[in-house]
């Protein structure tokens, strides 16, 4: 299951994984057994991460949205 939280999540963040990211693959992991390794709750696990979660954030750019400009 690990292999599997480690390549989905890859594709989730659309980046390869940092050494920093391994605790929480192995997180997503461990939530995913308790679930009894179902798809859904590996899919949660990737999805309530810390890592997935500050990836999603807007980045702050010098240039202002579409919404900021009117």
């Amino acid at each position: 299951m690990r292999v599997t939280s480690e390549r989905l999540l890859t594709y989730a963040l659309g980046r390869r994984l940092d050494p920093e990211d391994m605790p929480a693959v192995r997180r997503i992991a461990r939530g995913a057994a308790q679930g009894n390794n179902r798809f859904s709750a590996l899919v949660l696990g990737i999805v309530e991460s810390d890592v997935f979660q500050k990836n999603m954030l807007p980045r702050q750019t010098g240039v202002p949205s579409a919404s900021e400009a009117n």
